[in-house]
């Protein structure tokens, strides 16, 4: 009888904890490069990351720099089978503030600094922080299409969520000059039109081709950095 326990246990286990993800996750491995600059051009970070797959979606480390390769925060992200809601924590070296949020079973925590906030998660498809990543990967057929897709985003810092919509869409004027045809962007907007017509709109650039992540338009998640109103990351893939 134990045995027959056992073996049902080492079952769970692999269907659960060792192969909870889709097979392309578990072989997503890359190493990324992200330059970010204001709207007249000047150069504020570097952001570097690298993403090593497992079974669960895998861990991505982010090292932000200034132009002059002097830290300035530091961000671990944890899958863990959710892969567009993984946890994560981040550390900023200029200002001390240190936020993120955990998962404990179903149960949702977020925090800054010391303070910690129990979330109610709405149902639905949810995103957290970098897995915006997998979310529009995959959808990618359906938002090539023209179709939007629409989640539950947490905006960490406020300890709140908010539904978005994602839909394919012409770049931002700040890069109507620059883009070529390999490139698709991606336009990320609150779902309710009252609330579209009072927020900016986010944008994320891919190549078609490869589905790698080459530009993104909007709000820094640095704490630092949130006086500044947009930032314009260019992102180079480096293994």
């Amino acid at each position: 009888m134990n045995k027959i326990l056992i073996s049902l246990l080492l079952a769970m286990m692999s269907t659960t904890s060792y192969g909870c993800v889709e097979n392309w996750l578990q072989q997503q491995r890359f190493s990324v490069e992200g330059v970010a600059s204001d709207p007249e051009g000047n150069i504020l970070y570097v952001e570097r990351l690298k993403h090593v797959p497992d079974n669960t979606g895998g861990k991505l480390t982010v090292a932000y720099t200034d132009p002059s390769g002097t830290p300035l925060a530091n961000k671990q992200v944890n899958y863990n089978c959710r892969t567009t809601a993984p946890s994560f924590s981040l550390e900023d070296q200029v200002s001390g503030v240190k936020e993120g949020v955990n998962w404990k079973q179903d149960q949702l925590e977020s925090f800054q600094d010391d303070e910690i906030t129990r979330l109610e998660v709405p149902d639905g498809p949810t995103i957290i922080d970098a897995g915006f990543d997998n979310a529009i990967k995959s959808s990618w057929d359906t938002l090539i299409k023209g179709e939007k897709v629409a989640y539950n985003y947490l905006f960490a810092r406020d300890n709140k969520f908010l539904k978005l919509r994602f839909l394919k869409s012409e770049p931002p004027r700040t890069l109507e000059n620059e883009i070529s045809g390999d490139v698709v962007f991606f336009r990320i907007a609150a779902n309710n039109p009252i609330f579209r017509l009072l927020s900016s709109p986010i944008y994320v650039g891919y190549d078609r081709n490869t589905q790698d992540l080459k530009y993104y338009f909007g709000p820094s998640n640095l704490p630092a950095m949130k006086d500044q109103k947009n930032v314009l990351i260019r992102y180079n893939t480096i293994g």
